[in-house]
């Protein structure tokens, strides 16, 4: 399951997820929680880092994006 927010900047969509995040309740309800902030041009690879970090994994120094899904499927 997934969530995000889209919209112009300064609308508050970062608090409002950040606010979901840390919410006890919410945490409770998943196994996994990760955070994931995509921009306006977004680099694959550097978001498939960002996850696999997130998640413990060693893959900084992996650039390449299908090993990358790899990593990410396993």
């Amino acid at each position: 399951m997934g969530f995000f927010a889209r919209g112009m900047g300064g609308v508050g969509k970062t608090t409002r997820a950040s606010a979901c995040v840390h919410d006890t309740e919410i945490r409770r309800a998943f196994e996994v929680l990760l955070w994931l902030s995509v921009g306006q041009s977004p680099k694959i690879s550097d978001l498939q880092r960002s996850l696999l970090k997130q998640l413990d994994a060693a893959a900084s120094d992996v650039d390449d994006v299908e090993k990358l899904a790899e990593l990410l499927r396993a």
